[in-house]
């Protein structure tokens, strides 16, 4: 199970561009606006396993592995690797690639943090996540939204 639990606002994706992509000149939705954003950088994440920004997630592996990798890359630091029954500290071995090797234990929550992709990889997803959150603005079907993130090529980092 993962869980973001807690998510950063985008200063490289703002709602200002938002509202320039999609003709948005009035005000008074900017509270939804900026809701609909987030969940569009959210879409864009899940499907491309990018921090489009920083964000602090809890991660409690579902299959035992003695090799563990993180998503959203990049992966900032680990905070916290314990015993999801004894809640003890449990030792572990971090790989150049930010996986997770050597655990005692299949039972385990793992705290960690990610920070911004690169500047270009933002500016490579930046109109696919405008595009779906006007999308979800204007009510296009789940279906319209899936064909706009089916355009989103996988390897970014």
């Amino acid at each position: 199970m993962l869980k973001r639990v807690n998510k950063d606002i985008s200063n490289s994706i703002t709602i200002e561009q938002l509202k320039e992509f999609a003709n948005i000149i009035d005000t008074s939705r900017d509270d939804e606006l900026q809701s609909i954003l987030m969940e569009a950088i959210v879409m864009v994440e899940d499907k491309t396993d990018v921090s489009l920004s920083a964000m602090t997630l809890e991660y409690m592996p579902e299959i035992p592995n003695k090799r563990l990798y993180l998503y959203y890359k990049p992966i900032k630091s680990i905070v916290s690797i314990k015993n999801a029954i004894t809640g003890a500290d449990e030792s572990y071995l971090l790989a150049y690639d930010k996986s997770i090797n050597q655990l005692n234990t299949n039972d385990v929550i793992i705290i960690y943090t990610t920070e911004e992709a690169p500047a270009s990889v933002i500016d490579s997803l930046r109109h696919k996540v405008l595009a779906i959150a006007s999308a979800i603005y204007d009510g296009q079907t789940k279906e319209e939204i899936n064909n706009i993130l089916n355009t989103i090529p996988l390897k970014l980092c």
